[in-house]
């Protein structure tokens, strides 16, 4: 299930004490994706106690899948919908008529209507449904409602978008495209005059997504140039610098081939906890510091 989890078994402080948020959305390499903490703890750390990191990361999850929890994509019923005084109800046509990214199972907490529940899409990829949170009266909504998500709640704080991994593996054939189309579809959502975003290149450790990674990263930087940040460049060329690793013969292998070193991933796709201390976190907060939006 999708959730705000954002470290809490280990977050130093809690939300009331800040006054300044950062929501940091993703996938697994968000959320930890390898053993030690998650780039956002170590991020936590060294802002500080003047902003609150959230780890909005939710492993196995799509462009798309994000997009709907952060609000960017609004899922809207195309006919009535009765909703029981309990439980859950299947919606029989699809309620969210969007092309520009797949959807595998998911589930998220929000509203429909004035209802608080969870929209579910079953593992067929198909049967949508809705689950009711509390017992109550039997309400039916009309069409044209919309599912609003509980992710992000305020689009005017400073939001940090990498995504990519899973729509190489599951999202053709938006596999390339998905990524920038949903950012958009989310940063849309920001009030005008303040838009204060990061978009994280998509990384890879292997030849076998080499080219797909290349023409997401491009579309990623033609879309956002200003805000863009090829965290894959800079594990590349300066990773293992910035970690204290000494290169291996696979690592200087891997550099001349365009791919991010193994001594900095877990595995052949998550950041390892050393990359996430000292490479990744460092190269947002240095970014967020550069625009002025922390202090």
């Amino acid at each position: 299930m999708l959730s705000c989890d954002n470290d809490s078994n280990d977050i130093l402080t809690n939300k009331n004490s800040f006054s300044k948020f950062i929501y940091c959305v993703g996938d697994s390499t968000t959320e930890g994706g390898s053993p030690g903490k998650s780039y956002p703890k170590y991020l936590q750390e060294i802002i500080g106690t003047n902003y609150q990191v959230f780890n909005e990361g939710h492993s196995g999850r799509e462009s798309a899948d994000l997009a709907v929890w952060t609000g960017g994509l609004t899922p809207v019923l195309k006919e009535n919908l009765t909703i029981p005084a309990s439980g859950e109800v299947i919606i029989s046509k699809r309620p969210i008529d969007i092309t520009i990214g797949k959807f595998r199972g998911f589930q998220v907490k929000g509203k429909l209507g004035n209802v608080k529940g969870t929209l579910k899409l079953a593992d067929d990829e198909i049967t949508f449904s809705f689950i009711r949170e509390e017992i109550g009266d039997i309400v039916t909504l009309p069409a044209g409602t919309e599912f609003i998500a509980d992710g992000i709640k305020n689009l005017n704080d400073i939001v940090i978008w990498w995504t990519g991994q899973n729509d190489l593996a599951f999202g053709w054939p938006l596999n390339e495209t998905a990524p920038r189309d949903c950012a958009i579809a989310t940063f849309a959502k920001m009030p005008n005059a303040n838009k204060r975003f990061l978009v994280i290149s998509v990384t890879n450790g292997t030849t076998y997504y080499k080219n797909d990674v290349n023409k997401q990263n491009a579309l990623l930087k033609a879309e956002f140039p200003n805000n863009y940040i090829d965290l894959q460049k800079i594990m590349i060329e300066d990773g293992l610098k910035m970690a204290g690793i000494t290169p291996t013969t696979e690592d200087l292998q891997a550099i001349a081939d365009e791919r991010v070193p193994p001594s900095l991933l877990y595995d052949t796709v998550h950041p390892n906890d050393i990359c996430k201390q000292k490479v990744i976190a460092p190269t947002i907060y240095n970014e967020l510091k550069k625009r002025n939006w922390i202090n």
